[in-house]
């Protein structure tokens, strides 16, 4: 009788340890898939901002040219 408690309590744990793992490998899983967002997102904002910095240039450059002419037809 005593070995069959034993048993009863170590297939308890081992179904314990079981559920325990299950649950770990799902927050891993959540933490990794958060983690993959993230790096995505932060390279969208790296694109998003390489685009802005080209477009201010850009607009810069026009209105660099744009004072130029008018500096030119003032005088």
């Amino acid at each position: 009788m005593g070995c069959d408690r034993d048993l009863n309590a170590t297939s308890s744990t081992l179904q314990t340890l079981s559920q325990t793992l299950i649950t770990q490998r799902q927050q891993y899983r959540e933490l990794q898939l958060a983690g993959e967002q993230q790096q995505s997102q932060q390279h969208q904002q790296a694109q998003q901002r390489a685009t802005l910095e080209a477009q201010l240039s850009q607009f810069q450059q026009e209105l660099t040219s744009t004072q130029t002419r008018l500096q030119e037809l003032a005088n």
